[in-house]
């Protein structure tokens, strides 16, 4: 079964996107509606920035495994960088506005060289100031983040069950007799 994942960066007109479906020999990759490549493995690894975006892709991709279908659309749950600002908190519905992906059949070939010189031209056109590193990093931060404000939270919890606990449930007469 094929594995779908993309990065996807919000704007109000056009978003820019990347959708990488993994075959067992070959990758499909979209780029925003308008290119379509198929690159084996051997030529894949060999186009870092892609590499990036597609390791990028897979850890912002809820379920490679599964699409999901919106309004006779579907859609892939993933993080989104909006409008090349910050990346989303949540998980969010992005149209693909393609068929069913994960039906296609493994293609029996590579894209010519030519398709994939113009393929990593409009990539880098596209994704001129994007660093999927940098972007990777932005993420880790806000899952840090997002762990110590829940390591804060449960410590409150915490010293406040312990205080209920000690001074009862009229915890306001008790510290009114304690001061």
């Amino acid at each position: 079964m094929p594995e779908i994942s993309g990065f996807y960066i919000h704007y109000n007109l056009t978003p820019d996107y990347i959708i990488f479906i993994k075959f067992e020999k070959y990758f499909i990759i979209y780029l925003s509606e308008v290119l379509i490549i198929t690159l084996s493995y051997e030529t894949f690894m060999k186009i870092p920035k892609l590499f990036d975006f597609y390791i990028l892709s897979l850890v912002l991709t809820e379920d490679i495994h599964q699409l999901y279908k919106l309004y006779e659309k579907y859609t892939i749950n993933t993080i989104y960088l909006w409008k090349r600002l910050y990346l989303c908190n949540k998980y969010e519905n992005v149209y693909i506005h393609r068929k069913n992906l994960l039906n296609k059949c493994e293609p029996k070939r590579q894209s010519s060289n030519k398709k994939i010189k113009k393929f990593i031209k409009n990539l880098n056109r596209v994704f001129y100031n994007d660093k999927p590193i940098a972007i990777m990093e932005i993420y880790i931060n806000n899952i840090i983040d997002k762990a110590e404000s829940e390591m804060k939270l449960n410590n409150k919890i915490s010293l406040l069950t312990g205080i209920k606990k000690k001074y009862g449930e009229d915890i306001y007469d008790q510290i009114r007799n304690y001061l």
